[in-house]
């Protein structure tokens, strides 16, 4: 019996590390797309429009439009259920 639960502490501890370093890779991806997001030129102008005409907050209209690498267009188009 004392073998088994050891046995099961070692498998848990391994399922635990591999949820761990999952959650790790999970992070550091979200945390590159960020970075890429940060990088992508959006005119203030067209968060403006945005923000005021689908009445939005203007942080949505930035995030979507560098979603959409800055296409307004494209971002329209999502904004209003198409498919750019």
């Amino acid at each position: 019996m004392v073998m088994r639960a050891a046995t099961d502490s070692k498998k848990l501890q391994a399922v635990i590390a591999a949820t761990e370093a999952a959650e790790i890779k999970i992070y550091e991806e979200i945390g590159a797309r960020e970075g890429k997001l940060k990088t992508v030129a959006v005119a203030k102008e067209d968060v403006d429009f945005l923000a005021a005409q689908f009445d939005i907050p203007a942080n949505i209209a930035d995030r979507t439009l560098r979603l959409h690498g800055g296409d307004f267009n494209g971002t329209v188009a999502a904004l209003l259920g198409a498919t750019p």
